[in-house]
């Protein structure tokens, strides 16, 4: 899976967009003493990858801000796309300095050998790491077995369980709590997935396997073995829950078995949908500048029982020095800038959630959004997120592939837990070993 989240539909918003002082402090990092660096001036190069981070997101967090801290650095946006991926640039010898994107591509960058380790410029300048949420922090060390810092944090990601009120009062059903069990939604489900005035109505929808193990922070991948780890009880848990939601009369409907954002925010046929906060604001931002405000809220994302109070593993949006960069110590600079008390207020005020270990930022989060006005901010960070499991290359382009298509078989042809299991892991070996013969080769 690459997780693509973006937020660009809230832009307008930004125009009239001024924080008062009361929201926001010292523009510096807290506990951190900048030392000595040429202020000659520099053009710092970020380049986005494999992240949802629009235009304007990057004019407003980083340009404008680092214009006032650092008039001496210039920042120019560079972005993935077709002949411009990580490859191209360190072939075309013109790699950026700042690398912005989420976690999910930290290995296939280890990979590619352009990680700088800022152990040492977190030493020298004396930056207070502690700053940062812990869960975060202890993530991100999981990507190195040496001990290395491979990437500060800029924000990040939590789930959240979606709900549209007019369904849930169209059929006079209860609106879903915080802190639900996975049974309590499906129960809930049951009751929304109904046909009426000619639309097929849609209780709950959860996406891929992987988002609902994220609850149970699940290997992937055996980190001694190198070999896929999913046919066994703990996914067989997972794979249950979406057993359950295929198998409520009529939510499989022909090749459909997936629905999420704009069955959600467009059709507004999907009672209840899990998914990542930034996935969720920025339609319903998107519906209130259109003056088609969606009557919905959302609760804490739904877990299983024993898990209560934690949500899917930390889904982090970070940044990283390139080891190619020329300007290490002002790439460093503009990346500690980014957990400045100032831009990290302004970021949670407009939707993104803070590094920042910091409760006081929660209570401001979205306060900027017409969208979020009134809606259940307190139960988005009931369901803490959780640390990730220990991380592959293999992750993402394997083994939730083949994840993502033993639920399909599941959900059109009926294949049963533990053959679909089976299969998926079977498959997913394969591919492992044939990626690592590649590298053999090399």
């Amino acid at each position: 899976m690459v997780k693509t989240h973006s937020m660009s539909c809230i832009c307008l918003i930004l125009a009239s967009l001024t924080l008062t002082a009361g929201c926001s402090s010292s523009g510096t990092s807290p506990k951190s003493n900048t030392t000595s660096v040429s202020n000659e001036p520099v053009t710092i190069r970020v380049y986005k990858y494999a992240l949802g981070f629009a235009d304007w997101e990057f004019d407003r967090y980083f340009v404008q801000e680092i214009k006032k801290k650092y008039p001496n650095i210039t920042l120019e946006f560079v972005k993935d796309g077709t002949g411009n991926g990580p490859q191209d640039l360190l072939t075309a010898g013109n790699f950026p300095d700042i690398i912005l994107t989420s976690n999910t591509s930290i290995n296939k960058l280890m990979n590619l050998d352009v990680i700088e380790d800022l152990n040492a410029m977190v030493k020298k300048d004396n930056f207070d790491l502690s700053q940062i949420k812990p869960v975060v922090l202890d993530s991100l060390k999981l990507y190195s077995g040496k001990g290395e810092l491979l990437a500060l944090p800029f924000s990040v990601n939590m789930a959240a369980l979606a709900y549209n009120k007019d369904i849930f009062d169209k059929f006079g059903v209860p609106y879903p709590k915080d802190l639900i069990t996975w049974d309590e939604a499906i129960d809930l489900a049951r009751k929304l997935t109904r046909q009426a005035d000619g639309i097929q109505y849609i209780g709950l929808d959860v996406d891929n396997p992987d988002r609902v193990g994220g609850g149970l922070s699940l290997q992937l991948v055996d980190p001694n073995t190198k070999k896929a780890s999913v046919n066994n009880d703990a996914w067989k848990r997972v794979m249950e829950v979406l057993r359950q939601i295929y198998s409520i009369p009529n939510f499989v409907n022909g090749n459909s078995y997936q629905y999420r954002g704009d069955s959600f925010f467009k059709q507004q046929k999907v009672a209840m949908m899990s998914e990542w906060i930034d996935n969720i604001i920025g339609p319903a931002e998107d519906l209130n500048k259109k003056g088609q405000p969606m009557n919905w809220d959302f609760v804490s994302n739904p877990n299983f029982k024993e898990q209560l109070g934690t949500g899917r593993e930390v889904d982090i949006h970070l940044m990283m020095v390139s080891k190619t960069s020329t300007h290490k110590e002002q790439a460093f600079q503009v990346m500690k800038h980014m957990l400045s008390n100032d831009v990290q207020t302004l970021i949670t005020r407009m939707g993104r959630v803070s590094a920042l270990n910091n409760p006081e930022l929660e209570k401001q989060f979205g306060a900027e959004l017409e969208s979020l006005k009134g809606k259940n901010i307190e139960g988005l960070f009931k369901a803490k997120p959780r640390q990730l499991h220990i991380p592959s290359e293999y992750d993402k382009d394997i083994v939730k592939a083949k994840l993502s298509k033993a639920a399909k078989d599941m959900a059109i042809s009926g294949k049963d837990i533990n053959t679909a299991l089976r299969e998926a892991e079977d498959t997913a070996n394969q591919a492992i070993a044939d990626e690592e013969a590649k590298k053999a080769v090399k």
